[in-house]
């Protein structure tokens, strides 16, 4: 199982289009876009399981994103290029606004630009790199991506995760050795031993489901797509190695 990170490091490079569906309406994209953003928002890395715990599916928490809106440009409505994975908070957050404003300031492409280059990661606030960057400017404001729940879920999946690596990797052998203890010690001490040791891999199990919902493919990941070559079925490789093997 192929567990997400602590926390998603944004892109020092640019993450090429591995998708080339044929033309469709762009809803027959969802599956393609899933794999193509490794199941995350392209713009503030929220991951699906980030987002709600029991499948994305039919909770409206994700959408198609339009980088030429379709009031703007109707003909690019389906044109896969023009279209990214976005959660709910993004995709709101952008609404109407233009892919350039009235000042000339033009949203970022993550398709063509490294995210890193332009925004940065204070543990789990992001903020414009540079401050005189007015495209980075304009990004952050149209996709609100200092929007505090975006951190509030970013620090909870680091503080769930960190807590159930600690339990998975270090409560077996503590189990081991409280029931190796109990084999020595007096009848009434080895009972309660024993019941600690059963608690304790209670916590284990809990901790294993907490990394099964942090996995970074989730279980409900399509296993084909308007694409049909199976190569393109993978995490983007910024984010693959990002992720940890359980």
């Amino acid at each position: 199982m192929v567990v997400l990170p602590l926390l998603t490091q944004l892109a020092l490079e640019a993450i090429p289009r591995r998708h080339a569906p044929e033309q469709g309406k762009f809803d027959t994209y969802r599956d393609c876009l899933r794999w193509e953003f490794g199941f995350s928002c392209a713009f503030c890395l929220l991951h699906e399981a980030d987002l709600f715990a029991g499948g994305i599916a039919g909770t409206g928490l994700t959408w198609i994103e339009h980088r030429n809106t379709q009031k703007d440009a109707p003909e690019q409505a389906n044109w896969y290029r023009n279209c990214f994975y976005s959660c709910r908070f993004c995709n709101q957050a952008r609404a109407s606004r233009p892919l350039v404003d009235r000042a000339g300031r033009t949203l970022i492409d993550p398709m063509s630009a490294a995210w890193g280059k332009h925004f940065a990661l204070e543990g789990a606030e992001m903020s414009v790199r540079h401050p005189a960057d007015r495209d980075a400017s304009y990004t952050y404001e149209a996709y609100d991506l200092g929007d505090p729940r975006k951190r509030k879920l970013r620090d909870a999946r680091r503080e769930s995760l960190e807590n159930a690596r600690r339990i998975v990797r270090d409560g077996p052998s503590r189990c081991d050795e409280l029931l190796r203890a109990a084999g020595r010690a007096p009848a009434d001490i080895a009972r309660l031993m024993v019941e600690q040791a059963e608690i304790l891999n209670n916590y284990v199990g809990a901790a294993t489901q907490a990394l099964l919902r942090f996995r970074a493919i989730p279980e409900d990941a399509p296993a084909d797509c308007r694409c049909r070559p199976p190569g393109t079925r993978r995490l983007p490789a910024f984010l693959e190695s990002q992720c940890w093997e359980r």
